[in-house]
Order: structure tokens, then sequence, then C-alpha cells
């Protein structure tokens, strides 16, 4: 997989899970997303690690939306994506 597919694919993944979720999407927290993306891409390319990067992709998006569930947001945007990188972090590969 190409670096552009991992972060297309992962944009809509979360998109997916948003709207499962019944939540708004600002319009930088899917890039920022996808930034977390290939700031590991090279890593998991080097290391054959894909299954678990993407299991920790996702984890990082169960987290997201359990932040926007606690504080009762109707909206995800780029800053809970973060909060859920430190809630989260260090898993491979974004430590």
């Amino acid at each position: 997989m190409e670096i552009t597919e991992a972060r297309s694919s992962v944009k809509a993944i979360y998109l997916q899970a948003a709207a499962m979720a019944g939540l708004d999407v600002s319009a930088f927290s899917p890039e920022r997303f996808a930034d977390l993306v290939t700031e590991g891409y090279a890593r998991v390319t080097k290391e054959h690690r894909r299954p678990e990067a993407v299991a920790n992709a996702l984890r990082l998006m169960a987290e997201t939306l359990m932040i926007a569930q606690e504080k009762n947001l109707a909206s995800l945007s780029e800053e809970n994506v973060m909060q859920a990188k430190d809630r989260t972090c260090p898993v491979y590969p974004f430590d």
C-alpha cells in the first residue's frame, strides 16, 4: 500500500466511524489523523508491522470517539485527535 492509499483509507475509516457515532467532523481532523499515518508510514513499511499499525490506528480512532462522548461533543476536531494520541501512546508506530 502506498502512502497516499494509507492516508486516504484512514481518513475514510475515521469519517465512517464519526458518522456511525453520530458526530460531525471538523475540516482538518481527518487530515490530522492522516498526518499521524504519514509520520509512522516509513517505519511500518520498513519493519513489516502493518497489522499492528492498523490495529493501533483503530485504537486511536476509538479513543477519539470516547473523548467526544466524555466531553459531550457534537463534532470531532484535530484537538481531539491529538488528545487521543496523548492518551493512547506510546503505541506503534505513533510513539
